[in-house]
């Protein structure tokens, strides 16, 4: 998101995931984004969250480095504690959440916000980072069905935006 300058240019890579994704989803097109529960929606949640985060941050507070938070904790944050809650958590938190996998999102969360903000807005950066990491560890480990792919996003940039305005 920070290297777009114009909304619509930024809107054509989510959308076109949206379209790509419902029809993967639809017509089992890519098997190896698909979940076994059809239920489950993640794949299309991620995308749709990123035309908000693009719209918001562009459209409305012109700051791309904000959305930016909510994306890169979603990609890194929740891709890293799946496969290391996946592969070494033998402790469950509660449902299908470890420990050591939601030990991981707050980290992962942590350093990513630590370092968009060390580079674009420092003011309280160690606060800051905290406070997103904790949010984004509990958006995800509340969230079922993938619904993690729009609160976790969705809510970091959200609270990262109230907590720079209030």
């Amino acid at each position: 998101m920070i290297f777009f300058k114009d909304v619509y240019i930024a809107l054509i890579p989510p959308i076109s995931f949206v379209i790509l994704n419902f029809l993967s989803y639809r017509y089992h097109l890519v098997s190896g984004i698909e979940r076994d529960d059809k239920k489950e929606l993640g794949t299309l949640y991620y995308p749709i969250s990123l035309v908000v985060l693009v719209l918001f941050t562009f459209g409305y507070i012109n700051k791309p480095y904000i959305g930016a938070i909510g994306v890169m904790i979603m990609g890194y944050g929740d891709g890293i504690a799946t496969i290391i809650g996946y592969k070494f958590g033998k402790k469950k938190l509660f449902k299908n959440k470890t420990y050591l996998g939601s030990m991981t999102m707050f980290i992962i969360s942590f350093l990513t916000t630590f370092i968009l903000l060390w580079i674009f807005n420092p003011l309280h950066l160690f606060i800051y980072s905290f406070i997103i990491a904790i949010t984004a560890t509990i958006a995800e480990g509340l969230s079922c069905k993938g619904l993690d792919n729009l609160t976790v996003p969705l809510f970091t940039t959200f609270i990262y935006y109230l907590l720079i305005t209030i």
